[in-house]
Formats: C-alpha cells, structure tokens, sequence
C-alpha cells in the first residue's frame, strides 16, 4: 500500500480543524504517524490569524490523483470555498497537499513545511542529508482524543 507525506495546515480555529482533520483522516487509514505541530505566520497573503502546520505520513490503498481529490473533498466539508480561484491567498479552515509517496523522498521548498517532513521522515527510519531546523517556529501542543500531540512524532491509530 502507498505511504503519502502530507502536509496539513490550518488558520481558522485552527486547533479545532487540524483536529478534524486528523479524526477524517484516521477513517481512511490505520494508522497515521504525525509530526510535531508548529504555528507560522501566513505567507503569501496578510491575516492575523496564525496557522498551525504538520506532516503526516499515512498509507493508503488510493493512488494519488484519488487520494487528492478526496483532500479537496474534506476540505470543503470543513468549509473552505475552492471554487474561489483565491482560495490559496485567504484564510481556510483546511489545507492538505501530498508532498511524496514514500520511499521518494521529495523535501517541500516551503520553510515550514520542510523541517516538518524531514523530521518524520528521519523518525521513520529514511535519511536525509539535511537538519530539522525549527528555530523560527512555536511548536504547539494539543489534546487529540486522550493524547497529546504537537512536541514530538507521534503514531495515531485509526479505524481501518
């Protein structure tokens, strides 16, 4: 089975999103392993409104167009309007991308995505040549469903 890298943010409620959006994404698997949750600034657009950042890596019988198209899906569910070709530019509640498909290690360019990924995939037993470097970057600690998340790689265990 496929094991995607994905990255998750979320600027709007955005401790009760990404918490969403882990509960949608643990139907769809059986385990998820997530990286440690850190806030950013917006980039791209002006907002108040911080986001919270992670990387999971789950494994998924979908191929990657599919699997995609089902991220579009939940994110709608969640609220955002991706019918606004400025959608990219604004607040959302949800944003998921499949960075790679393991073991195809492509490291995202965006410098708060990157030392999420290379974290887990460190911790997943790939290496990289290169440091998780979260100098800039609050990391944020959360309760998912008994658990606390945020500080460190974690597995989650779904209901597949």
């Amino acid at each position: 089975m496929p094991r995607y890298v994905v990255g998750i943010g979320s600027n709007i409620r955005p401790a009760e999103n990404v918490a969403g959006v882990l509960r949608r994404l643990l139907d769809m698997t059986d385990s998820m392993v997530i990286s440690r949750i850190i806030e950013t600034t917006p980039e791209g657009f002006q907002s108040d409104n911080q986001f919270l950042n992670l990387a999971v890596c789950m494994g998924s019988p979908l191929d990657e167009s599919t699997l995609k198209a089902e991220f579009v899906r939940l994110e709608i569910d969640m609220g955002r309007n991706r019918n606004d070709p400025q959608s990219s530019k604004k607040d959302r509640p949800a944003d998921l991308d499949i960075l790679f498909e393991l073991p195809h290690i492509e490291l995202p360019p965006e410098p708060y995505l990157r030392p999420l990924a290379i974290e887990l995939v460190n911790d997943l037993g790939f290496a990289t040549d290169e440091e998780s470097d979260y100098g800039k970057f609050k990391t944020v600690t959360l309760e998912f469903e008994g658990q606390t998340i945020g500080q460190q790689t974690v597995v989650l265990k779904g209901e597949m």
